[in-house]
């Protein structure tokens, strides 16, 4: 009898654990979000009063937001310092692929920081400011579906969780 208590207990909690660790997901996706609109406030801030070249001003950008974000800007800064025959877009989208396993967006997130990399470095400053206004934008709207999803989310993945556990336990008694 109390073996049955023991091992019930284990499973509703095993499944409650599961619960919460499938709900950090959504977190990571929104604290990710978080870090891709301050490495593209940081990089418009190096184009429009510091005038650096486009690699510098990615790789200062990636001192600034950290995680999955930071490896993305970083790389990016490094590929186009090395290859001086790549192109911005190239750059980015080659860095975005190598961290992909790290990235925890959707792939409408992911498309909007790739049609911002097209035209970066290949216009005037004008228009580049206003490609990363747009893409800070577009990013800031996706982190703010991104907060509902983890209101939303959050709750019922834990719930979830323990009421899986639950309801294995019923089942096997």
């Amino acid at each position: 009898m109390i073996f049955r208590i023991f091992c019930s207990a284990v499973i509703i909690i095993g499944f409650g654990y599961g619960g919460f660790v499938y709900s950090e997901r959504f977190g990571s996706r929104l604290k990710q979000l978080t870090e891709f609109y301050d490495g593209l406030s940081q990089l418009e801030f190096n184009v429009r009063y510091m005038n650096y070249p486009v690699s510098e001003a990615m790789e200062q950008a990636g001192s600034v937001c950290g995680g999955a974000a930071k490896k993305v800007f970083t790389a990016a800064a490094e590929f186009i310092a090395e290859n001086c025959g790549i192109t911005v877009e190239a750059a980015f989208c080659k860095a975005m692929d190598k961290n992909r396993a790290e990235l925890n967006i959707s792939d409408e997130e992911a498309e909007i920081l790739r049609s911002f990399s097209k035209t970066l470095g290949s216009g005037d400053r004008a228009a580049e400011i206003s490609n990363i206004e747009t893409a800070k934008l577009r990013i800031f709207a996706a982190r703010e579906d991104a907060k509902d999803d983890v209101r939303k989310k959050v709750k019922m993945c834990r719930g979830m969780g323990f009421l899986l556990g639950l309801f294995l336990v019923i089942l096997l008694i």
